[in-house]
Formats: C-alpha cells, sequence, structure tokens
C-alpha cells in the first residue's frame, strides 16, 4: 500500500524552497519617492540565458512534482480497487 504523506512532504518541501525569494520580494520605497517611479533602466544586452535556465528550472521543478503527485494518485486509487 503507498502512503501518500511522504510524497505531500516532499512535494510541500519543494514549494517552501521558493519561498524565500517570494518573501524577500519587497519595494525599495525612499522618503519622497512615488510608488512605482525607479530610476534609469539599462537597455537589454540581449537574450538573458542564465534567467531564462532559471525559469526552466523552475518549471520542470513543478512538473516533475505534478507529475509525481498524479503518480501517488493513480497508484493509491489502483491499491483500493
Amino acid at each position: 500500500m503507498f502512503n501518500l504523506k511522504p510524497t505531500l512532504a516532499t512535494t510541500v518541501a519543494i514549494a517552501a524552497l521558493g519561498a524565500p525569494a517570494t518573501a524577500s520580494a519587497m519595494p525599495n520605497l525612499e522618503p519622497g519617492q512615488a510608488p512605482g517611479v525607479t530610476g534609469a533602466v539599462e537597455a537589454s544586452q540581449g537574450f538573458q540565458w542564465d534567467d531564462a535556465g532559471i525559469g526552466a528550472a523552475g518549471m520542470l521543478a513543478v512538473v516533475v512534482g505534478a507529475a509525481g503527485a498524479g503518480s501517488a494518485l493513480v497508484r493509491r486509487r489502483r491499491a483500493h480497487a
């Protein structure tokens, strides 16, 4: 019989890894500066491969987590049938 708790715990742990980056995304508001107003923006130097790699790795983690959760649910249903 398949136990769902380890799979759920692993999924929650993986999701928690993204929480610190989200929690630290605070606006930098200095006195007298209006929200949404930023300084000069540097022109892009082309495609940012490092940013694309981070995004691809994050999406891969989501897909693998969803596949694992789906697999666990299918196994659990078959075990009870």
